[in-house]
């Protein structure tokens, strides 16, 4: 993907080689001539003359070195976790539910879903379009997930809970469970 085009798409400035092409991202000690990195702290500006980077999403006021390749944005942690998803290289999973899944019949779920085998949806859940849980996961009354979210294997949701669009919960985590601890009264 060429440089202008990652700026047009996510409406940043862009300085340097229009024609530049992008093929993955990396951190400022890593990234190579044809991958894009990012400085959202000056602690590391050091690294930034040394990087191998073919381009670097920057701040305006950072965008000094007239011979590198640069993407302005406001606030680049944000702009790079937005540019990081042309990147990604979690598998595509297809649409599916699998056989073994227990879905109440009192849930809602949009069409284009992944279900993973052992799912157990209970009344109320509402999963919208995208959305991918792996196997073994519990989601209890009320939960709603949001558009595009990816739950990984034996994640627990009790009840209640609403989780946003395009999140990324990973394996065995627990959400909605008792609060602090507890408090014994003599």
């Amino acid at each position: 993907m060429k440089l202008t085009e990652i700026a047009e798409q996510f409406q940043l400035e862009y300085h340097g080689d229009a024609d530049l092409e992008i093929r993955g991202i990396a951190g400022l000690r890593d990234a190579e001539a044809d991958q894009l990195t990012f400085l959202f702290d000056n602690r590391y500006r050091a690294l930034l003359s040394e990087s191998q980077a073919g381009a670097v999403v920057v701040r305006a006021a950072d965008a000094t070195d007239g011979s590198r390749n640069y993407l302005i944005a406001d606030n680049p942690r944000l702009a790079w976790a937005r540019i990081a998803t042309l990147f990604d290289t979690a598998p595509l999973v297809m649409p599916f539910i699998d056989e073994t899944a227990w879905i109440s019949d009192l849930a809602k779920v949009a069409d284009g879903v992944a279900i993973g085998p052992g799912a157990v949806l209970r009344p109320g859940v509402e999963i919208a379009e995208g959305v991918q849980l792996g196997s073994g996961c519990y989601l209890g009354e009320g939960v709603c997930i949001g558009a595009g979210t990816r739950i990984m294997p034996n994640t627990v949701i009790y009840h209640d809970v609403s989780v946003g669009e395009n999140c990324v919960i990973h394996a065995n985590v627990v959400i909605g469970a008792d609060g602090f601890g507890f408090e014994f009264d003599a």
